[in-house]
């Protein structure tokens, strides 16, 4: 084998093109509401909450939030809050 070959089959670094695309994605994640922070989340808002009951499956639950029941800032597992329904849980997905 000749050493020119070695080194074209194996990428050095990425293109611009593909810099800029995995640079984009994170942006986005990044402006993504999160629900493990309270300011993101006001009464009126769509959310899925996963209940106490489902936390082993994730299964998840949507409603409208009636009531912010975690005082706190942020929490790791979501903030717990109160449906428009009575079911109580932590947000996992805002909208």
């Amino acid at each position: 084998m000749n050493r020119g070959e070695d080194y074209a089959a194996a990428p050095i670094c990425l293109t611009f093109e593909e810099n800029f695309v995995t640079n984009r994605k994170k942006v986005e994640n990044m402006n993504e509401l999160s629900g493990t922070e309270r300011r993101n989340i006001n009464p009126g808002l769509s959310v899925s909450i996963v209940l106490k009951q489902d936390q082993r499956t994730g299964k998840l639950t949507k409603g409208i939030v009636k009531d912010i029941l975690t005082s706190a800032p942020k929490h790791t597992h979501g903030i717990k809050v109160r449906l428009a329904t009575g079911e109580v849980g932590r947000v996992k997905i805002i909208g």
